[in-house]
């Protein structure tokens, strides 16, 4: 009964690694006819073009997270195994104190490993983050005081025109 009981567990652990895959089906012509739109609208509107998604898809850095992303959600399944398997032979210890103090061990180590990876992940995103260049703004498609100075731009009342904060 033992080993049904493992066998279907471990079919189980291993299905519940594809559905993060199902979540990035994605249509790109879908995604580029959206962002076109919304190119579209942010240029009638003076507040220039939105984010250009498909160049952005195609950089190292989004690749690089996006393994990274996958790397961590199968870590976390591994450790939510841990924490399972540790967690179900302690309930059916019996008493027996070796059995008790490997799975509360097995549960320390699993807990740690978690912490050391999300760390790990967390001063790797900041250091990316701010590897990466600042994004520019063109400040002469503003043409109102409240829109130019959100922008992080400069606006100049005596010319009512929006110049970036340098120049």
């Amino acid at each position: 009964m033992l080993k049904i009981f493992k066998t279907c567990f471990i079919a189980l652990a291993l299905f519940s690694l594809t559905i993060p895959l199902w979540a990035l089906a994605q249509n790109n012509a879908l995604i580029n006819q959206q962002t076109e739109i919304l190119n579209q609208i942010g240029s009638k509107s003076n507040y220039g073009t939105v984010f250009d998604a498909t160049a952005a898809q195609n950089a190292l850095a989004n690749r690089i997270g996006d393994v990274a992303t996958i790397i961590l959600g199968f870590l976390g399944v591994i450790f939510l195994f841990f924490v399972t398997y540790s967690g179900i032979q302690w309930m059916t210890a019996g008493g027996n104190e070796e059995r008790i103090t490997k799975a509360k061990n097995r549960m320390v180590r699993a807990a740690v490993g978690l912490i050391i990876v999300v760390s790990a992940y967390a001063i790797s995103a900041f250091v990316i983050s701010k590897l990466q260049p600042a994004p520019v703004v063109d400040c002469s498609i503003f043409n109102e005081e409240a829109s130019c100075t959100s922008a992080g731009c400069m606006w100049t009342p005596d010319f009512g025109a929006c110049t970036a904060s340098g120049e």
